[in-house]
């Protein structure tokens, strides 16, 4: 989810309507975290793409799709990006301790994953309402039947403590493109979230072992917002 296919000429078109809150300061990028901006990948600033060659993720095209959608047009969208690539769900626990070294520590003044997801939902929430929530993760937990239950907890805890009912705050996970015997573990997600839903990956391809190249995450995107469409009222 944090965006690691590579950028083509199509994907740095921006809306002005679409904006994100900045999850690191990235100096050669100009960005600050917490600031908005219009949103133009790399989403995750300076932590795991290359400035100008890689950055792209499903919530790009996620976005745009969403804001040319029928009742959307006039619509602000902002994103909240929190993804940590390489690690466990356990890291998102609300109990949980910081990240492994090896994957680039939590922006400063962060306690853990959760807090770090929870104080930069909050600030969105004080510009707007959340309406959805995108998850992509799972090579590291591939193939673990208690995954499921993981997710189920962390979902729970954030839409509690963000004073959200299910239906304020779809769920909404992606299959992997890899690591194919954890699909159906990602398809178990809605017995367990309450209005939660799964998203294809059939018919993409990567650009490396493990991430999608660009015209799928590209697909994956507009998966994912056909679904929110179908999950969510218009504004």
């Amino acid at each position: 989810m944090a965006g690691t296919s590579p950028v083509e000429e199509q994907d740095n078109m921006t809306i002005d309507r679409i904006t994100f809150r900045v999850q690191y300061d990235c100096s050669r990028l100009g960005q600050t975290a917490g600031e908005w901006l219009v949103a133009k990948p790399p989403l995750h600033g300076c932590q795991w793409s290359e400035n100008g060659r890689l950055g792209l993720g499903p919530a790009d095209t996620f976005a745009k799709t969403v804001a040319q959608a029928d009742g959307w047009t006039e619509s602000e969208i902002g994103l909240v990006p929190n993804a940590i690539p390489g690690v466990s769900i356990n890291v998102f626990n609300k109990d949980a301790g910081p990240p492994p070294e090896s994957y680039q520590t939590l922006p400063p003044g962060y306690q853990n994953a959760y807090d770090m997801m929870l104080t930069r939902s909050k600030a969105a929430q004080e510009q707007g309402r959340i309406r959805g929530i995108l998850f992509h993760q799972g090579e590291t937990d591939c193939g673990q039947a208690d995954w499921v239950d993981r997710v189920a907890n962390v979902v729970s805890n954030l839409r509690a403590d963000l004073g959200l009912t299910p239906e304020d705050a779809p769920f909404i996970a992606g299959e992997l493109p890899t690591c194919q015997n954890h699909n159906p573990l990602v398809n178990q997600l809605p017995d367990k979230i309450p209005y939660a839903a799964a998203v294809s990956a059939q018919g993409t391809s990567v650009h490396d072992p493990y991430h999608f190249d660009a015209a799928s995450a590209r697909l994956m995107g507009q998966r994912y917002a056909e679904k929110f469409l179908e999950m969510v009222p218009k504004p």
